[in-house]
């Protein structure tokens, strides 16, 4: 009888447990990470790099927003580019440590360097305080002559969560002219990047 009672007692107990897991699941609060796409580019690249394939390098200037009251810690962007029905994905420059070219737009060149890119190394993205920078990357196989239709990056955080957010290349292109946006030359002065006139 008293076996009984202690494995009765025992499983109220793992309920009980399990019961108050899955409400604090449900109640915690859960990080709201979204991101936008202002700017596209692209440069071509020639890095030598023994087993990858000659490619396109691709930049992009994002911004993440978190309407969390707890940061969001970013681990891992993903930066995909289509071209007709196809996606490739890209391969982070800083892996290659390799010289990143000037970016030239109008009648200036902007030299970033790894200190202005936001996806290595990780940093938080907390509530009211957006974080904006570049990414860029090498694209295998993106030849001169194909068109970029779209961007795509996917966000994983430490907790293993993704955020995607995408944008045709047509939009980019609408939010440059727009008198509302941001210019490139706002964009690339409010990041620090040093810009010469050429």
């Amino acid at each position: 009888m008293e076996i009984a009672s202690l494995i009765v007692a025992i499983i109220a107990a793992l309920i009980s447990v399990a019961s108050a897991y899955a409400a604090w699941r449900a109640t915690r609060p859960k990080p709201k990470l979204s991101g936008s796409i202002t700017m596209g580019w692209r440069q071509g690249v020639n890095m030598n790099i023994p087993g990858e394939p000659s490619g396109d390098a691709v930049g992009l200037h994002v911004i993440l927003t978190n309407a969390s009251s707890h940061p969001v810690h970013p681990m891992h962007f993903c930066l995909e580019v289509r071209s007709g029905d196809q996606w490739r994905t890209g391969k982070r420059m800083q892996n290659y440590q390799a010289q990143l070219p000037e970016l030239r737009f109008s009648n200036y060149a902007a030299s970033i360097s790894y200190d202005h890119l936001i996806d290595w190394p990780p940093r938080p993205v907390d509530h009211g305080a957006p974080l904006m920078g570049f990414i860029y990357n090498l694209v295998p196989g993106l030849t001169a002559g194909e068109t970029i239709d779209e961007y795509r990056v996917t966000v994983t955080d430490v907790f293993g969560g993704t955020t995607q957010f995408s944008k045709t290349q047509a939009d980019v292109d609408v939010w440059n002219h727009s008198d509302a946006a941001h210019t490139t030359l706002e964009l690339i002065t409010q990041a620090g990047i040093p810009i010469r006139v050429v």
